[in-house]
């Protein structure tokens, strides 16, 4: 029923299934429960890897199948970026990060048609298509919400920023809620903004504005510090509209790779699915 390309792999209650996009012939991984109904309309978590990183080791690392798949019942996506001239799997993104290559893929297409190809094998709900990335993922998770179109409904973004003046302006035709989180130490990505490979990115706090104005959220803003043996000091400001609500996440001292994030993982993808 579901045209599987590949053998289906099960374990702890879940099943990974290898299905090809067949536009650009490039291949992902869905994960289900292993007794998903797939006339029931689901949640769908795009998991949009780092720069130079396999596309299963952040699913892997974050525990997204028992937290997204197994817990919630949410349809996993891990999509492949592919190789830039180094070898290192990349996205597209934006043109500060990432991948150094004679020509850039068609990366938000290929998303797309992943998207697409997989209404055709599962029942969705439009309104609860997530992306979650990290660092050239979280840029790639920026700039599929920023296009035209409406698919997804909101992002976590980690260690990843909007687009920058080199990129094409964010133009989102549906509000879209946004967890950035960021350490303000990051040597890699850099919290107050800087240079990539072909162009400039902004801040996180740029970042985050940008999206309150395109949601038109409210200007007062929920501020709060907590401390935490997982993560340390953060700092989380908070805007909100009807429709819509805009995070940013500061962890104090954080660096480029955030290890304690696999522990907040339930708390991300609640902020998500909430309404």
């Amino acid at each position: 029923m579901l045209g599987l390309s590949t053998a289906t792999a099960c374990r702890e209650g879940v099943a990974t299934q290898t299905l090809t996009e067949p536009t650009s012939g490039r291949s992902y991984q869905v994960v289900t429960r292993t007794n998903h109904d797939s006339k029931e309309p689901a949640s769908v978590l795009f998991a949009l890897h780092a720069y130079g990183t396999a596309a299963d080791v952040m699913p892997t690392a974050w525990r997204l199948r028992e937290h997204a798949v197994a817990t919630r019942g949410m349809l996993l996506v891990v999509p492949a970026g592919l190789r830039d001239d180094a070898g290192n799997p990349f996205w597209n993104a934006s043109a500060a990060c990432c991948g150094a290559v004679t020509k850039l893929p068609e990366d938000l297409a290929y998303l797309r048609g992943v998207l697409s190809d997989l209404r055709k094998r599962f029942a969705i709900n439009p309104e609860r298509v997530y992306a979650l990335g990290l660092s050239n993922g979280a840029f790639m998770a920026h700039r599929w919400a920023c296009a035209p179109g409406g698919e997804l409904r909101g992002i976590v973004a980690v260690s990843g920023t909007g687009p920058g003046a080199a990129d094409t302006p964010c133009t989102p035709t549906v509000p879209v809620r946004v967890l950035q989180i960021h350490g303000d130490a990051d040597e890699v990505i850099r919290y107050e903004g800087g240079e990539g490979i072909r162009g400039p990115y902004p801040s996180a706090s740029a970042t985050v504005q940008r999206w309150r104005e395109l949601n038109r959220c409210e200007p007062a803003r929920q501020e709060a510090s907590r401390w935490s043996a997982f993560h340390g000091s953060t700092r989380k400001s908070t805007a909100k509209s009807a429709t819509s609500e805009v995070v940013l996440w500061t962890f104090e001292g954080g660096t480029h790779s955030l290890p304690s994030i696999r522990s907040a993982m339930p708390e991300l993808l609640e902020f998500l699915e909430r309404r």
